[in-house]
């Protein structure tokens, strides 16, 4: 999977863009790809989860 040069993948900006996490999910990942998405950490050791939480996004908790 593609990361930036802060190790964060396509899931981290998503969530950080308050972009609909319902919507570019189900066209973009499959279920596998989002949690292998979901499980990584950026160089600063922050997991796609601690950007949805300080953002308020608890929808991507139902994905």
């Amino acid at each position: 999977m593609y990361r930036d040069e802060t190790d964060q993948n396509l899931l981290h900006f998503i969530i950080m863009q308050n972009l609909p996490i319902d919507t570019i999910g189900n066209i973009l990942f499959t279920r596998e790809n989002y949690r292998q998405l979901f499980d990584q950490r950026d160089k600063d050791g922050f997991y796609p989860i601690h950007f949805a939480s300080r953002e308020g996004q608890v929808n991507v908790l139902k994905t």
